[in-house]
């Protein structure tokens, strides 16, 4: 299906940010034209009336079953959150829960313009299944996801099995949760799986203070220095949060091409710090933007996530200048495509997947200065289409494939059976 958007203000995200006025039109799961005008026959034509179209999100750093626990376990040191209300709530869930979780988490996630998901959380199968129910477009996490899980070769791909069974197009990601919960002979298999199958790595590290001066007094390294030793830079490495980092540590991640998923709305909230953004990319160090789990700051918006990316370094460099829009919205969406080798993804250009957004309200006008307008003003109230793969999956409010009402209430039953 041939689908036009016309009279669009279009962020194209690539290489010189250009921003086209006129039409982009989209052919199957691709993208055929953006341009001024397009002349030829179109199956369906969509009045953007001048709102703005933009590649849609990459939620690089993602727990979506966490949804469910949304207000427990609130106001907390990050180490009683996760030991004293996290694990023993992931323990209650019953198969098939798994699944129902993951789609309210990405119901909400269409809604709010992401695209593409990297989940980091247990039960991948089942995510997977969710992924695909939902429409979205995914990399799911298989490894140690639970430091009482096994992390052996074969163990490994017996997940990425199930995983294709419920889902043949969804990705992979080798995940380690973190130093403090692997050992060194579980990231030793970890890495042999990412080498022999082609796989990126992503872990937790140097999320708090706690964090790395525990790892300190145990190794006498930092996280980053210990997974250096480990070998774990030597393949396409994402590291999550990276707020406590050090000058040398910098230099270690900018010398191996490590990329950095910042979560600043869940460190805030936990307490965690606020990551040097600024400094990595002053030294050309990748950073991406996640969610992460939505227990940890109550939602999947990517537009707040954008807009404390840019506005926290400002703040904290005494810097207006320190961290631009422009840099925001790469790293929320061809960033986060870059971090994990996904083609194709994060612009709007010919040849590149439709995963697109349309932007349209009152706070994105007058226009003077789109990017500005989207970090600093818009909202996911703002959202009025996502498509992935040239498909409509929220338009005007409504989801066009999606039990939205059976999705509330399997989730709701889900949350009556925890609380007992």
């Amino acid at each position: 299906m041939k689908i036009k958007f016309t009279n669009a203000v279009i962020v194209t995200g690539n290489e010189n940010f250009d921003i086209v006025y006129g039409e982009l039109v989209t052919n199957g799961k691709e993208i055929e034209y953006v341009g001024p005008k397009y002349t030829n026959k179109c199956d369906k034509v969509i009045d953007a009336k001048g709102g703005v179209l933009m590649a849609g999100f990459v939620n690089a750093h993602c727990h979506s079953a966490m949804t469910i626990f949304k207000g427990l376990g609130e106001d907390c040191l990050f180490e009683d959150w996760w030991v004293k209300h996290m694990k023993p709530l992931e323990n209650q869930f019953k198969d098939g829960e798994y699944y129902k979780a993951c789609m309210l988490a990405f119901a909400e996630m269409i809604k709010n313009g992401v695209t593409t998901v990297v989940d980091l959380y247990m039960h991948p199968n089942e995510t997977a299944k969710a992924l695909k129910d939902a429409g979205l477009r995914g990399l799911v996490g298989v490894g140690a996801i639970r430091n009482d899980m096994p992390a052996d070769e074969k163990e490994i791909e017996a997940q990425m099995e199930s995983v294709k069974k419920e889902n043949p197009d969804c990705g992979f990601v080798v995940y380690g949760h973190s130093t403090y919960s692997c050992d060194e002979n579980q990231f030793a298999e970890l890495l042999k799986v990412c080498k022999k199958h082609n796989l990126p790595f992503t872990t937790h590290a140097s999320e708090t203070l706690y964090e790395v001066g525990e790892c300190v007094k145990q190794n006498e390294k930092t996280p980053i220095e210990l997974l250096e030793s480990y070998g774990m830079f030597d393949i396409k490495c994402v590291l999550a949060h990276g707020v406590h980092v050090e000058k040398e540590e910098m230099e270690i991640l900018k010398n191996y091409d490590v990329s950095i998923a910042s979560n600043p709305c869940s460190n805030l909230k936990l307490g965690s710090g606020i990551a040097p953004i600024y400094s990595y990319l002053k030294n050309g160090i990748n950073v991406c933007l996640g969610t992460d789990g939505s227990a940890s700051n109550n939602a999947f918006d990517m537009f707040r996530e954008m807009y404390l990316l840019s506005t926290l370094q400002k703040g904290v460099m005494h810097n207006a200048m320190a961290v631009s829009a422009t840099d925001a919205i790469k790293s929320a969406t061809i960033n986060g495509a870059k971090a994990f080798g996904l083609n194709k993804i994060g612009v709007l250009q010919k040849g590149y997947f439709a995963d697109i957004i349309l932007l349209d309200g009152i706070n994105l006008k007058p226009l003077n200065n789109v990017c500005a307008n989207i970090v600093y003003s818009a909202n996911p109230s703002n959202v009025k289409l996502t498509m992935v793969n040239g498909e409509i999956l929220y338009e005007n409010g409504k989801f066009t494939n999606l039990n939205i009402e059976k999705i509330v209430s399997d989730a709701q039953n889900i949350i009556n059976s925890i609380s007992k």
